[in-house]
Formats: C-alpha cells, structure tokens, sequence
C-alpha cells in the first residue's frame, strides 16, 4: 500500500518516506535473532528504514540507529522484574499493553515522527474494546479503537486496517503472494504448544480477560455471527 502510494502520480504521490518500526515484546533470544533475520528479506524487497526495539527499551533512554541490531534488550532482567510484580496474568498483559504505548510515544520524540500507523486489524481492536470494558474503562474505549487518535504527547496513532479482520489480512497476504515477508516466526515445534517464553502467549495459557474476550469473538466469527 505504502509502496503504491509512493508510485502515484504528483497530485496523490506520497512525498515522506516512511519509517518501519519492527517491535518485538518477547522474552525469548532465540526468537528475537529468528525474527531478525526474517527482516533481511523484507528489506530486500522494500529498501528503508528500519529500527529495531523490544518493549524493554521502555525502561532506559532512547537510542536507536537502523544497523540491524535489536534496541534496549540490555533492559531485559529489568522487564522481566516488571511482569514477575504482577500475580494476574490479565494485569500483565494490560501492563505490557500500556508501556507499548508509552514506547511509541518515547520513539515518535526521539525520532521526530509525530504519525505512527499501526496494524490493528478490527479482531484486536474488538478484543481491546471488550477488556478495556471489563476493566470498567468504557469511556476511552472510543479513542483507543478510532482510525485516528490523537494523544496529548503530541504523538498521532493511525489505524488504517481498522474495519479489516485478520482472516481478511491472511487472505490478502496469499493472494498477492507476499506471506513470506510476515515476520512472525513458528512459536514452537507444536502449534498447538504455546512457549512459556513468549508473555503474548501467558494469557491463553493460564487464562485472563483477554483470552476470554478473544475467544468470546472467535466464536460468532466461526458460527458467522448467527444467532
């Protein structure tokens, strides 16, 4: 989309070259380096910047380069000592949630991008409509799943995929042929096997309000929404 958009012509061309932000929250080195090397072929498709942060870089100052290294995993025992506070795994993970934000909104200064377009497919955004709901915080459900939110750090997230389910991604990722710059590794030798490694898979481990939410909205989409 973004590539089409700079192909245009100098009426609709988009004139800034984007910045890409691979972000990863996972504890595990093993899949960090795996995941890096998959971004050596996206790069070679789609030649531009690329920074590289783990969600650990939240807890130091900000200092990043595109050199192809991960950012802020010297952080690490310290994130670790963050999520071993919490003894829910809901609140952890709405924990990991908030200080992705807050990483996002240290990078849109550092960098100088005050737009940040994120992938939130409306499955996620479903999903954080109803936890948010169950955490009795209702009131900011509709700036938090809107196309644009404006933020008062002066940092703008921009949702494009908004109204487009993850199903509907996956079919678009196969017909145009492109599935194999998805960056996300296999999680273990055993799909159906989660890694206690990885915290994005604690909640359907050990259950929590996310899990609940998820698998709450899995299951009209698979009956079709019928009642």
């Amino acid at each position: 989309m973004i590539e089409d958009a700079m192909k245009q012509t100098h009426f609709k061309r988009l004139m800034i070259e984007p910045s890409f932000l691979l972000f990863i929250s996972c504890t595990d080195t093993s899949t960090i380096r795996l995941i890096i090397e998959r971004l050596s072929v996206l790069r070679q498709a789609l030649p531009c910047t690329y920074y590289i942060v783990h969600l650990a870089a939240v807890f130091g100052d900000i200092d990043i380069a595109d050199d192809g290294t991960c950012h802020g995993l010297q952080y690490l025992p310290k994130l670790e000592e963050f999520y071993n506070a919490f003894r829910l795994a809901a609140s952890r993970e709405e924990a990991a949630r908030i200080l992705k934000i807050r990483l996002f909104q240290k990078l849109s200064r550092y960098t100088g991008i005050s737009k940040i377009m994120v992938a939130c497919s409306s499955d996620e955004l479903a999903q954080l409509m109803i936890t948010q709901l169950c955490f009795g915080r209702g009131g900011c459900v509709s700036k938090m799943t809107d196309v644009v939110e404006k933020t008062p750090s002066g940092t703008t997230f921009i949702r494009p995929l908004r109204d487009v389910s993850s199903a509907e991604m996956a079919t678009a990722l196969r017909l145009e042929n492109i599935e194999n710059y998805v960056l996300f590794p296999e999680s273990s030798a055993n799909n159906n096997e989660a890694p206690s490694s990885l915290h994005v898979w604690e909640a359907p481990e050990k259950g929590s309000v996310q899990r609940m939410s998820s698998a709450y909205l899995e299951h009209f989409v698979e009956e079709g929404f019928e009642v």
